[in-house]
C-alpha cells in the first residue's frame, strides 16, 4: 500500500512520512536532531606528531524526506532470482523538484599540548536533486 499513489499522485508513503516527521520534529517533511549525535576523541601518533583529536557531529536535519517518487520498490522479488530470496528495495527521494537534503555541524579539533591547537567548526549542507537508497 505504501507505493500506491494518493490524491497528490505521489506514493502514500509520503503521507506517512509527513505524519512521522511532524510528530518527531514538529516540522512536516524534516527530521531534526538537536545537540551532539556523535562525539569521539582519541590520540594519534604519526611521524613525530603526538596529539589528541576530537570530532563531533551535531544539530543534524534531514530535509524533504516526504519527497518519495519513482522508482519505489519495497520487498519486490527480482525477476528470475525470486527463488533465491533476492528482493529489490529501492527508494527515490527528490520528487517534484523538492531536493532531499542533509545539514549539520561538524567540529574537528587537534591539539599537540604545545603550539598546535586546531579547532574547526563547519556547517555543512548537502542537497540532492535525485537521491536513491538501494538495499
Amino acid at each position: 500500500k505504501i507505493s500506491e499513489t494518493g490524491s497528490s499522485d505521489r506514493p502514500l508513503i509520503n503521507d506517512m512520512l509527513r505524519m512521522l516527521t511532524k510528530r518527531v520534529s514538529n516540522e512536516t517533511g524534516s527530521l531534526t536532531f538537536q545537540g551532539n549525535l556523535v562525539e569521539k576523541s582519541g590520540s594519534v601518533k604519526i611521524a613525530g606528531l603526538d596529539a589528541t583529536f576530537g570530532i563531533a557531529i551535531s544539530d543534524v536535519s534531514i530535509m524533504n524526506i516526504d519527497s518519495v517518487g519513482d522508482p519505489l520498490h519495497i520487498f519486490s522479488p527480482v525477476p528470475g532470482k525470486g527463488m533465491n530470496g533476492i528482493l529489490d528495495n529501492t527508494i527515490s527521494f527528490g520528487a517534484d523538484s523538492r531536493r532531499f537534503g542533509i545539514q549539520g555541524n561538524i567540529l574537528l579539533s587537534l591539539h599537540d599540548g604545545a603550539d598546535m591547537k586546531l579547532h574547526n567548526k563547519m556547517s555543512l549542507t548537502v542537497s540532492f536533486r535525485n537521491f536513491f537508497l538501494v538495499a
